[in-house]
């Protein structure tokens, strides 16, 4: 696509005769360069970072792991972790979320495979919480979401 845009830019200003023309075709390519670059810098310093803790391998004979994240980001006042199934590594990665929480004390204690399609999260050290995970699809059901505070 970028590769096309630019052809088709190089060919308009090879074909306009004015320069007054060219000029601005010029002028309005440079501008929404421009634009489409503040967008860029503007969605990856909003996005959300995404750290690490912990990393479950799934059963035997199984491309699952289940993987416990702290989600930093500057739009919320308090730490949110999340809990998603991934499959594969790299570019090609996959991953689905099934538990996310806020709140300092919500960082889940445990994450296991139940079985081959069933994984359960303990949060606060007795609310658990159990989700089906389909391993081909990595769709989950359901997604779990507990209130703030002391409650399950």
């Amino acid at each position: 696509m970028g590769v096309a845009t630019a052809l088709v830019t190089v060919w308009l200003l090879w074909t306009l005769r004015s320069r007054f023309l060219r000029g601005l075709l010029a002028t309005a390519i440079g501008l929404a360069l421009f634009v489409w670059a503040g967008l860029v810098w503007v969605r990856s310093a909003l996005s959300p970072g995404l750290e690490v803790l912990a990393e479950v391998p799934g059963p035997p004979d199984s491309r699952l792991r289940l993987v416990v994240l702290e989600v930093q980001t500057g739009a919320v006042d308090r730490r949110t972790y999340s809990v998603r199934v991934r499959a594969g590594r790299g570019l090609l990665a996959q991953e689905s979320q099934l538990w996310v929480a806020g709140g300092a004390e919500a960082r889940p204690s445990q994450v296991r495979f139940v079985d081959a399609r069933t994984v359960e999260v303990i949060a606060r050290g007795v609310c658990g919480y159990r989700s089906t995970v389909d391993p081909v699809t990595l769709s989950v059901a359901p997604v779990h979401r507990p209130p703030p505070g002391d409650g399950c």
